[in-house]
């Protein structure tokens, strides 16, 4: 359920990390889990994940619809060196609901990434964020200051008015071994169509 996400360095420092995969078949809760929508930094819609893992073998390829990748030419703002555009149709399987769409601008001093959502009516979303193990992170008010070795890294600005709260999360390094990490779920109830920008400013 990674379609649109994304991993974040600073320097050597990992910020954003994938959930890994931690096992093929010993513990397929497991797989799963580390599978889902909230083991990657992606938008979720309706506490669904992008594609219907229920009731699929282990290794079932789930189906998102259309989905790409492209670096967008001759619309890069002045701000930013280049713009990664990203999409998935997964969420089409619900009523109402239309693509999904993720532009990641490069900016000199970190990354801007504006999410966007077509459809119409209300839909429940969330933005999640994986964290490196050795990170910790403090919320006041939208933002967010992401610390390594008791010193800010980077600061992240969410959208005014949506809802910020941490879960427990897993990272996997390698096949067999996993340790918890802090996710950062950022979350409202919103008309459609609906854009969200977060940005994650290096200090």
């Amino acid at each position: 359920m990674d379609k649109t996400s994304l991993i974040f360095r600073v320097g050597e420092t990992p910020i954003l990390v994938d959930a890994g995969t931690y096992c093929y078949t010993a513990d397929s809760i497991a797989r799963k889990e580390h599978r889902s929508g909230r083991g990657h930094n992606v938008l979720l819609v309706n506490h669904a994940d992008q594609a219907d893992l229920d009731g699929q073998a282990t290794f079932s390829a789930p189906r998102f619809g259309a989905m790409g990748i492209s670096l967008e030419q001759g619309e890069t703002p002045s701000d930013a060196a280049s713009v990664f555009h990203l999409w998935h149709d997964g969420y089409r399987r619900f009523p109402g609901i239309g693509r999904v769409e993720r532009r990641i601008y490069c900016l000199a001093d970190g990354i801007r990434i504006v999410d966007q959502l077509d459809g119409q009516g209300t839909a429940s979303l969330e933005l999640i964020f994986n964290f490196h193990p050795s990170l910790s992170i403090a919320l006041e008010g939208s933002l967010v200051y992401v610390i390594s070795d008791k010193q800010p890294i980077c600061t992240i600005s969410c959208e005014a008015g949506w809802a910020l709260s941490t879960e427990h999360g897993w990272f996997s390094s390698s096949y067999g071994y996993r340790e918890a990490n802090t996710r950062l779920v950022v979350s409202a109830c919103c008309e459609l169509p609906i854009r969200a920008t977060t940005t994650f400013t290096i200090h």
